[in-house]
């Protein structure tokens, strides 16, 4: 469980006179529970955005960069054995959450006119009272002026809209990340090391110079119609496993650029499953902007044909997640789904089936690359990858 370990001080509410914790200046640094490690966390439950540093600042009611962008009720710290609410005044994003914040409040409602602390709900809330609450009783209890707090805060990718997004310590089950990077760094004939994951290796040495990293994107270059550049994380080898990838095609052109997303990838490259982003140019003839999304296997054999118009009205350089999912075998499931990176991510999958090929029912590796159509006149075309998670799921 990757938890988040933060200081907060003990502040009084301008608005009320109530003692409460406030975020005040903190440092948050996201680690892998017993070790020193960073890992992502989710800024949305339902965007499933991670956040762009392993650290960040945090002020009261203050998210920086973006952190829950959509704001929260109601978050729960751990301390101790002990809940502390720290509220937000950022309403709800829609009616499942309102309901849910609804109940909420009708229960701390309840507790505050009881003067006490909940015990039997297994969510011990602390209560703001004036009359039990102040900034001295709330010391006297969790410590002086300063409080170590850790958050179960990470919640799975693909978490459905309506989950409050902010609520931990409810049950969600542990991530395991094997893989992440945000290519914060500046380098040429490859991308050198993922953040976790180890080396990324390009899938054919003479491409070296078409795969570079620049200070917050990997790039791809790629300088022939009808021609591939990936790479991949030879060391990450898993089965069950969910890629999320930012990308956007950067170059203006004339034809189609096909953005790929493989896992289980094995034989050298050979054998894998395959979420598929085809991206017209917004100066196509035909298809301006026009975004479509498939599912593929092994052989360029198509699982999902194309859904065409998945997306409309792309613009070069606008960022598009996506998101492909492997779980099981005999049959393995496969789910993808794109959105643009400024939207709430779908609730349902763009394309989904099940396939039992045998040479794909085995732990494999995640690849990214890209592909141009024969249609497209403008050489070279540039596809950057912004950040990339492949979590188990």
């Amino acid at each position: 469980m990757a938890m988040i370990r933060f200081r907060a001080q003990i502040a009084t509410d301008p608005a009320t006179g109530m003692g409460r914790p406030e975020l005040v200046g903190a440092t948050v640094t996201i680690v892998q529970a017993g070790t020193t490690t960073p890992v992502p966390i989710w800024e949305d439950a339902a965007k499933g955005i991670p956040i762009a540093s392993s650290q960040l600042t945090v002020t009261p009611d203050v998210f920086v960069p973006q952190f829950w962008a959509d704001g929260f009720e109601e978050l729960d710290a751990i301390s101790g054995s002990n809940r502390v609410p720290i509220d937000s005044n950022v309403g709800t994003r829609n009616a499942a959450i309102a309901a849910q914040a609804a109940a909420e409040e009708a229960r701390d409602a309840a507790l505050s006119g009881a003067g006490g602390v909940a015990s039997d709900s297994g969510i011990a809330d602390l209560v703001s009272d004036p009359a039990s609450d102040t900034s001295a009783a709330l010391e006297a209890r969790y410590g002086p002026g300063i409080l170590v707090l850790d958050l179960d805060a990470v919640l799975p990718p693909g978490t459905p809209d309506g989950t409050l997004v902010a609520r931990v310590g409810s049950g969600a089950p542990p991530i395991t990340v094997y893989a992440a990077d945000e290519f914060a760094r500046a380098g040429t004939g490859g991308w050198g090391s993922a953040d976790t994951g180890g080396v990324w290796t390009v899938s054919h040495p003479a491409q070296m110079s078409t795969v570079t990293a620049d200070g917050g994107q990997g790039r791809i270059s790629v300088e022939a119609t009808s021609a591939y550049r990936f790479a991949n994380l030879a060391s990450v080898i898993e089965l069950n496993q969910e890629i999320l990838v930012t990308f956007s095609r950067d170059t203006v052109g004339t034809g189609g650029c096909v953005f790929l997303v493989r896992g289980r990838a094995s034989g050298g490259g050979v054998t894998f499953y395959q979420a598929v982003v085809r991206i017209y140019a917004s100066t196509h003839s035909g298809n301006p902007g026009r975004v479509d999304v498939a599912l593929g296997k092994s052989g360029l054999n198509d699982l999902q044909d194309y859904v065409l118009g998945a997306l409309t009205g792309y613009t070069e350089g606008r960022k598009i997640k996506v998101r492909l999912r492997l779980e099981g075998t005999n049959p393995t499931v496969v789910s993808t789904r794109a959105w643009y990176a400024d939207a709430a991510e779908p609730t349902t999958w763009t394309r989904q089936a099940s396939d039992s090929t045998a040479a794909t029912q085995v732990a494999g590796q995640p690849m990214v690359g890209g592909y141009l159509t024969g249609s497209e006149g403008t050489l070279p075309q540039t596809v950057s990858v912004h950040d990339i998670l492949m979590t188990g799921i």
